[in-house]
């Protein structure tokens, strides 16, 4: 598979351990907004009190319920996922409580419930927000009273579970338009975290990068090793509208793609690569203008009928000042235009500002090569 051609000749390729960058529970938090989700995760985790996780469909919301889960008291117990999206009538009480009859053909007399197996440890119950309301009566004398009673029984259970509920709709919303119960909302949503979009975490698409590729390099046998400028450009410049798991399969598939153990623009899905290129050369405009004063003297003082020509100028002059003020340190001249170093390479590149490399600085890790 032939790779693309940047401006200054063959692609620059970057080591995943460049990309890389510690994890919190399991968690990427390069970002301010990860970093808070992650401070509060932290503060709620030692509780049994149920926690609700909002965020978009794909947003990695069970990924924060399993580090509840293995921070919180209940630890050692298991941690049992229920999908409230996939229920199917009045199967789905038995397959919340249980029961203790033979009740429909196929079961058997007596069949335990994720509440049962959750017992010493979590459930979590996600896509809350698609229960009917008929089950979300059911659902909170378990939450309330924590117990249960199984089909068929004239007796109650206690349970000593931790409840994580996840949604990706508004429920206070819901609760307005009657499409959730509000005395259930109010009981699990008493302690909640948002993860936030993708499109929010900018700061952390580069070692995302790096984890994705890892996990399905152990997947397939594989060995990659390296991704292109241009391809992390790519992937700084999309929004990802399926969030994480669109990104997860968008990788899969150029770690499948790709050749010699390097991932290439080519490699990636068409969808991410013209989305991509019609927004990357606009997206971190602003930002750099606006960051580059802090990389020396540089001042934009630009009319608001700019053209393009003028733009290119000032961005290329706010470049080149913070390459110069942090001596070539590429992480700290990104640093003070308030840009990932993705952003600053694929800027670098475009106004040809790239050189060649010496046989040291292509030791040093990190270090772009040929």
């Amino acid at each position: 598979m032939s790779h693309n051609t940047a401006a200054s000749g063959a692609p620059k390729w970057l080591s995943l351990a460049a990309l890389a960058a510690p994890s919190r529970h399991g968690l990427v938090c390069v970002s301010a907004a990860m970093r808070d989700l992650a401070d509060a995760l932290e503060r709620l985790a030692p509780y049994r009190c149920p926690v609700l996780i909002a965020g978009e469909s794909g947003s990695g919301k069970e990924a924060v319920a399993e580090a509840l889960h293995k921070l919180g008291p209940h630890r050692e117990g298991p941690l049992i996922k229920f999908n409230c999206g996939s229920i199917a009538g009045d199967c789905a009480t038995m397959q919340l409580f249980g029961a203790v009859e033979r009740v429909f053909g196929g079961w058997p007399a007596t069949s335990p419930g994720c509440f049962q197996f959750a017992q010493g440890g979590s459930l979590l119950l996600g896509d809350v927000d698609e229960l009917p309301l008929w089950l979300q009566g059911k659902l909170l004398r378990a939450v309330e009273n924590l117990e249960i009673q199984p089909i068929g029984s004239d007796t109650t259970l206690q349970m000593d579970v931790r409840l994580i509920p996840t949604t990706k709709r508004d429920l206070a919303a819901m609760v307005k338009t009657g499409g959730f119960r509000p005395d259930l909302y109010y009981r699990l949503a008493g302690a909640s975290l948002r993860m936030p979009p993708l499109r929010n975490r900018t700061a952390d698409l580069e070692p995302l990068t790096a984890d994705l590729i890892a996990h399905y390099n152990r997947s397939f046998g594989k060995h990659v090793t390296a991704i292109s400028s241009a391809a992390i450009a790519h992937v700084l410049a999309y929004q990802w509208p399926g969030n994480l798991r669109e990104m997860a399969h968008a990788l899969e598939r150029a770690i499948l793609m790709c050749d010699n153990g390097r991932i290439d623009v080519c490699d990636l899905p068409p969808a991410v690569i013209e989305a991509a290129e019609s927004t990357q050369s606009q997206q971190p405009s602003a930002r750099l203008l606006e960051r580059g004063r802090l990389a020396g003297s540089f001042e934009p003082r630009l009319p608001v009928s700019m053209t393009a020509g003028l733009l290119d100028h000032a961005l290329k002059e706010a470049v080149e000042r913070s390459l110069k003020a942090a001596q070539g340190d590429y992480g700290r001249a990104a640093a003070m235009l308030g840009v990932s170093r993705g952003v600053l390479y694929y800027k670098m590149i475009r106004f040809g500002l790239t050189k060649p490399l010496s046989q040291h600085e292509t030791n040093v890790p990190g270090a772009w090569t040929e």
